[in-house]
């Protein structure tokens, strides 16, 4: 995984495409969410963008991403997330 993060903008871009099957226009709707999130840090934010696009694409529900259903999945994600870290600490 830690190739992939480290891999340059657009090779990561691609490489979310290919294996998510996101557009460009959802996954710069992720990354500046989690960006908006207090996330600053490259690595980090890939991380969570591949940790979310891995936990949507193993859930069996249809994902829609028009009118609000993919920031409802984020704000899902992300309050999931920080229960998990906020429990082990």
């Amino acid at each position: 995984m830690k190739d992939v993060l480290n891999l340059p903008d657009l090779a990561f871009v691609r490489y979310c495409q290919r294996t998510y099957q996101v557009n460009r226009g959802v996954y710069n709707t992720i990354e500046q969410w989690f960006y908006e999130c207090g996330i600053s840090k490259v690595q980090e934010r890939r991380a969570l963008v591949l940790m979310f696009l891995k936990q949507l694409a193993a859930s069996n529900e249809k994902c829609t991403f028009g009118a609000g259903g993919l920031k409802q999945h984020l704000r899902i994600f992300w309050l999931s997330s920080m229960t998990k870290n906020t429990s082990h600490s």
